[in-house]
């Protein structure tokens, strides 16, 4: 399982709750080697939820939603994004606006708080 934003390993997580959904012609079996795959590093002991369904808008793709608990200590590492990397990533600039308005309506500029 790996994702530029994940900063935690999985293994040795203790629980999972994981919802797969998929076009007409996704079948359970399909879903289960979904959520095998995703919990084979995970403690043997896990309490693992899953939940499946169809939704025909889907067509032939498969999204999948996975939440792992108990991940942390040894497992954690250094964050693979930087505030600056992820900013420039979502097209934002230090010191952007931010859902903050003046008297008149308009939006006014927010910093960006850096914690270290």
């Amino acid at each position: 399982l790996n994702h530029p934003l994940l900063d935690v390993d999985v293994t040795g997580a203790t629980g999972a709750l994981v919802h797969v959904t998929g076009g007409p012609y996704m079948t359970l079996d399909a879903a289960n080697q979904v959520v095998r795959l995703l919990t084979s590093r995970i403690k043997e002991d896990a309490n693992v939820i899953i939940g499946a369904r169809q939704d025909p808008a889907f067509g032939d793709t498969i999204k999948v939603m996975a939440i792992f608990t108990g991940v942390g200590g040894d497992e954690m590492r250094e964050p693979k994004v930087e505030i600056d990397q992820l900013a420039e990533a979502l097209s934002l600039r230090p010191n952007a606006a931010r859902n903050h308005h003046t008297s008149r309506g308009e939006a006014a500029p927010r910093d960006f708080h850096r914690f270290d």
